[in-house]
Formats: C-alpha cells, structure tokens, sequence
C-alpha cells in the first residue's frame, strides 16, 4: 500500500512525462467514427496503443459542434485556413527538428496532406521532403 505522499509524487511525475502531456501546439485529438474530442497526449497517438488508428491530429475549433466536427473529418481538415505564402521573418519549417506532431500538422497546413503519425519519424520526414520537392518549396 501506497501513502498519499507517494501517490501524489507519482500523479505530479506522470504530469511531466511527454508520454502524457498534452501537446500544445494541437490540444485535441478527435476520434474518426464518431467525433469525439480528446486530449492529444502521447499515449494515445502511441503506435502500440491499439485504438491508435481511431484517432487523427485536431486542428480545427475546440469549440465546434458534433456536426462541424464531423463535417471536418469528411475534409480531412482541407478546410484549414489558407497557408501564408510570403512571412517575411518567419524562419522555414525544419523537419530534421520536427517533432512526429508538428509533421502531421505541417503536412496538414502545408499541403492538405494526411501523413500516418503513427509512421517511423524518418519516413515522415521522407514523405515531407517528397512532399515539398512536388510542389516546389525544398529549401537547399
């Protein structure tokens, strides 16, 4: 048996491990059958996890209806805003230090492409560069 302060311990140390924090950047995972959002967390999206594949990166509104969401599925996401041609400053995305995460999302933005995130990350980042040769934007 566990006392509180060990169990307290072990809840803040989960808390702080990547496997289950919520991704920031995209919070919220949405289930492919039937439009339910959850937490973008690693255990989730883990390839090991069997109900993986239920499960794709959320980019749209949090805050949108059973209907939107699924209207979102059916699109993939194509529904995205429109990607900014010329940033100026912004600096080029850089998929040598991309995470599997912000591939799939940059996929997404990018090109309205769904990348497979439960893919190895080095063939994501060869479908990206693929991706990128096709329609021009490889940087040297």
């Amino acid at each position: 048996m566990i006392s509180e302060a060990q169990e307290a311990a072990v809840v803040q140390a989960r808390g702080k491990s990547p496997k289950f924090r919520q991704d920031r950047k995209h919070p919220f995972l949405i289930n492919v059958k039937d439009g339910r959002l959850f937490p973008n967390v690693g255990a989730l999206r883990d390839s090991t996890n069997a109900g993986a594949k239920d499960y794709r990166i959320f980019t749209g509104s949090p805050k949108a209806t059973h209907d939107e969401r699924m209207k979102w599925l059916e699109t993939q996401g194509a529904t995205l805003p429109s990607r900014v041609v010329d940033s100026g400053d912004a600096e080029p995305f850089d998929i040598g230090k991309a995470t599997v995460d912000e591939m799939v999302a940059f996929a997404a933005a990018e090109y309205q492409v769904t990348l497979d995130p439960k893919k190895h990350h080095n063939a994501l980042r060869a479908e990206l560069r693929a991706l990128a040769k096709q329609h021009g934007s490889l940087a040297d």
